[in-house]
Formats: C-alpha cells, sequence, structure tokens
C-alpha cells in the first residue's frame, strides 16, 4: 500500500445508495486513474458479495476489532465522525480522513437521543438541543468545526449543506461533493422516447424506511386523485420495514405492483421497459436519469403530508437530489396533473428525459465527481493525529439526565 491509498469505509449487509455510491466510485477510481483503492466490508456484507464489484480489493471489517496501519486517505460518511477511532483501530497519524454528509440527519441521528430529531420539528429540536442538551451538542459543535477547518467535510447538496448550518451554524461550511452513479450499463434502446403502452405506468424508487414511505403515500394519493381513462399503475421498486404502511385499498385507482429490490442490470431493464415517469429522491433519482427517463425530485418528511406540486430534476439548484417538505413546497413547483399530461398527452417524454440525462452528465456523472473527489482529497488536511486530538478535545457524550429531556424521552 502506498501514499495514493484511498479507503472507502461504510461496512453494511443491507442494499442501500450510499453502499452502491461508494463502491462505484471505488471501482472508477480504480480502473480510470490507476490508483490504489481499497473497500472496507463484512465478510458477508452487500458489497463483498456483490459480483459487480468482484475486482474491488476488499478489507475484511470485524466490528471495533479492525486495525488500519496505512497511509492514503479514508472515506467515511459524516455519520462516522464521532465514533470513527472505536469502529477502527487507526494506526497510522499520517492517514487523512474524509467525512461526506449524505443525508440531512447523518449528524442528528447518531447524536444522543437522535429519535427526538424525527418528533420535533427542526426550529423546536434545536432548541431542545442548546438549552437542554448542551453537553452532548456542543461536542458534535467542536467536531464539526475543526473537520470543516480542515476542509474535510463535504455535503452532498444544498439541503444537507443548509439543513446542518440551521443546527449547527458556524461550525458548518458551505462545501460540495455532489454524488453519482454508473451509467455503464445503460440500455438504451429505440422506444426510449415513447411511452410503454396505453396505461400510465410511474416508478416510485427507493427503500421504505419512515421518511420516503411518507413521499410514497402523497404519491398514490395524488396518482388515485387524477381523471383518466387509462389504468394507472403504481410500480414500487424498493422494500423495507415501513412496507406494512402502504393501504392498498384506500387508493381504488391505482394499481400497486411490489417489485421488490432491484439493482444493476436488472433495475435498468425494468426501468426502459416498464416505466414513463420515475419518482425518487437521493441517488434513485439518477438511475432514471442516466437512462434518460423523465424524473421527478420528491421530498421527504417524517410525517405524513399531502401536497399536488413537483418538479423535474433538471429544475435543481446546487446539487439538489431532494428538499424537506416544507422547502419544497415554497417553490415555483408545477401540479401532478401537468407531469400526467407532459408525458401522455403532449408526447415530452423524450425531451423531458433528454434534459434530465443533461443535468445528470453535467452535475453527476462518475468522470464528474471522482475528478472533483481527488480535487477534495488534495485540500484536505485532517490527519488521524489531528482528529483524535479533535476528538479529546471536543470531549465524551453523556446520558442526557436533563429533566425535560427524560420528559420527552418517555414519550417517544
Amino acid at each position: 500500500m502506498e501514499k495514493n491509498n484511498i479507503l472507502f469505509f461504510y461496512p453494511s449487509k443491507v442494499v442501500g445508495g450510499a453502499e452502491f455510491l461508494f463502491a462505484r466510485l471505488a471501482l472508477y477510481l480504480k480502473h480510470e486513474f490507476n490508483l490504489n483503492v481499497y473497500y472496507i466490508d463484512y465478510s458477508d456484507g452487500f458489497i463483498k458479495n456483490n459480483d459487480d464489484f468482484k475486482d474491488l480489493n476488499f478489507i475484511e471489517y470485524k466490528d471495533n476489532t479492525t486495525e488500519l496501519n496505512v497511509s492514503g486517505t479514508l472515506i467515511t460518511p459524516i455519520s462516522k465522525i464521532y465514533s470513527l477511532s472505536d469502529e477502527l483501530l487507526l494506526k497510522n497519524e499520517t492517514m487523512k480522513i474524509f467525512f461526506w454528509c449524505l443525508h440531512p440527519y447523518n449528524i442528528l441521528h447518531v447524536m444522543p437521543d437522535s429519535k427526538l430529531s424525527e418528533r420535533f420539528a427542526p426550529e423546536i429540536y434545536k432548541f431542545i438541543l442548546k438549552f437542554f442538551a448542551k453537553h452532548n451538542y456542543n461536542i458534535f459543535y467542536k467536531l464539526l468545526k475543526c473537520c470543516s477547518e480542515c476542509n474535510a467535510i463535504y455535503y452532498m447538496d444544498y439541503l444537507n449543506y443548509s439543513f446542518n448550518k440551521f443546527f449547527f451554524e458556524n461550525a458548518v461550511e458551505e462545501k460540495y461533493l455532489p454524488i453519482a452513479t454508473d451509467d455503464r450499463h445503460k440500455l438504451l434502446n429505440n422506444n426510449v422516447s415513447n411511452v410503454i403502452n396505453e396505461d400510465i405506468n410511474v416508478c416510485y424508487l427507493g427503500r421504505l424506511c419512515k421518511e420516503k414511505t411518507t413521499t410514497l403515500l402523497n404519491l398514490a394519493h395524488n396518482l388515485n386523485g387524477i381523471k383518466t381513462k387509462r389504468k394507472i399503475n403504481l410500480h414500487i421498486i424498493g422494500d423495507g420495514s415501513e412496507r406494512k404502511r402502504i393501504k392498498v385499498k384506500n387508493y381504488e385507482n391505482v394499481n400497486f405492483i411490489f417489485v421488490g429490490t432491484l439493482t444493476d442490470r436488472d433495475l435498468d431493464e425494468y426501468l426502459i421497459n416498464k416505466i414513463d415517469i420515475l419518482f425518487a429522491m437521493g441517488l434513485s433519482i439518477l438511475e432514471g436519469a442516466k437512462l434518460k427517463i423523465p424524473t421527478v425530485v420528491v421530498p421527504f418528511s417524517y410525517k405524513d403530508y399531502k401536497i399536488n406540486k413537483f418538479h423535474y430534476l433538471y429544475k435543481e439548484e446546487k446539487y439538489n437530489l431532494g428538499e424537506d417538505v416544507k422547502s419544497y413546497s415554497k417553490k415555483d413547483n408545477i401540479n401532478f396533473s401537468q407531469i400526467i399530461d407532459d408525458i401522455y398527452e403532449k408526447n415530452k417524454k423524450g425531451d423531458i428525459g433528454q434534459q434530465c440525462y443533461e443535468f445528470y452528465c453535467r452535475t453527476h456523472s462518475l468522470e464528474t465527481i471522482s475528478t472533483k473527489l481527488l480535487q477534495c482529497i488534495e485540500q484536505n488536511v485532517l490527519t488521524v493525529d489531528k482528529y483524535n486530538q479533535i476528538k479529546l478535545l471536543a470531549g465524551k457524550t453523556q446520558k442526557n439526565k436533563n429533566l425535560i429531556i427524560k420528559i420527552l424521552r418517555s414519550l417517544l
């Protein structure tokens, strides 16, 4: 192993966007830039056992006992900012650490009493943190500020940046590294600009977790309300613990098609051959855009909502691939019926799909993001030694014994 080592650390046994992001970047950097790239994963991890990534060099991860004594740069989600030195035994003090924020709640979810962040509006939760959980709040504030000053923290889009800026104020700096997806397996055919058939074929792509299932329910609500003689098919690609919340009988005009989890070539083929419009957020959006399928950005929320305003991916700014529902609803969006008319009455599937594809190429292709990542790594000066000093200075988190927190905790 040499100084140009790049190590991706996100061991996982589930299918998720971050796992694919890291693995695809690792493979691209290895083949296109001739770098020494390693992926740290469990022996039974999802990426380790995915044939598409068999060319990667793997380091086996065992919880809290894996030792790293190498130079180079370790790339990991910002959710590891406090726990990294506990999860890995980092022996080389010159190795650099790079934190990537891939979800607005990446930081809040790893703080003590994190479930409270989903229960209360951001304005209220910030007040709770600063006045009733000040010790733990200050620890993460110091970590973020010091690591940011070392050019070691980057945000995937404006939503991630602005959300954390709201909570941690001057500790957060506006630095972006957008996410990317692979387009090597795209299967463009002659009919990509044409609708699949006489039916309306809409797809939701994503895990069925709490903050995303609310979006799926809103999509089903809007589909159920449109006036059309066409059969309405809602294809759901993905699975998760919140699937039980989808009550099919509540949407009598919608034909639900539960596809389950699809990846790589199987996903590409399904989208091309069966889908006219993709609704998604995060990395899932790019799976449609790279195939020139019209893609619509949807908001996330931990609480149920109903809105009838949407916009296509190419309308986004500052790399956004989703927003909280409050910010999203304030935008100059179009209603759901207009999107259906664009595709099925005005025959704009090809034009809109092309615009989404061009947006993807400009801002989220592997070529673009890999080059930007290497530039960010060059500017990063956060070594393991500096990180250890910062963490020591920040202090240790504690279980909050504040009476107010205890009361709020009991309400969950």
